[in-house]
């Protein structure tokens, strides 16, 4: 695209990423309803699959989510932005925590807030360092190791000392 028809329609970079947030957010939570909506009794097997759905999104958006973090540093409009997409992963993941814990489905009985606090942030940064940039052979092995992560901080009981 010519300087000139991007201006036309984008007035600088920050319009642009102001303009792909909201669908960049629709498509990483419904990639992460294959996670949300699974419910109690649901095989490890599945969240793998869902991880992979969820991984598979950011892929597709990995060049605009590193610009909007690295935008968010510097300008308050996107930065705006993005507290609002991550603030909407965390209120999906806790909504899905409170519910498993209510239905003894999520051994867990930490918050559910702090506990989609945490997953929500550590998923990102991982996706954003780890994901995105990975070969193939790399994103079976962190998809394997966030599904353990997540099924031993939610759905496991821990057994022994």
């Amino acid at each position: 695209m010519a300087r000139s028809t991007f201006y036309k329609y984008f007035g600088d970079k920050s319009g642009l990423l102001s303009s792909l947030v909201g669908a960049v957010q629709d498509d990483f939570l419904h990639a992460a309803d294959a996670w949300l909506e699974l419910t109690a009794g649901a095989a490890k097997s599945d969240y793998e699959a869902a991880f992979a759905a969820i991984f598979d999104a950011y892929r597709s958006h990995r060049v605009v989510m590193r610009c909007i973090v690295e935008q968010a540093n510097q300008d308050p409009v996107i930065r705006d932005h993005f507290t609002g997409m991550m603030a909407a992963f965390v209120a999906a993941i806790e909504e899905h925590i409170r519910l498993g814990q209510e239905a003894n489905a999520i051994t867990s009985d930490h918050s559910a807030h702090d506990l989609a606090l945490w997953l929500t942030w550590m998923l990102e940064y991982g996706q954003l360092q780890l994901v995105g940039p990975a070969v193939d052979r790399d994103l079976k092995k962190y998809t394997s190791a966030v599904t353990d992560v997540v099924w031993r901080a939610l759905y496991s009981e821990l057994t022994g000392p």
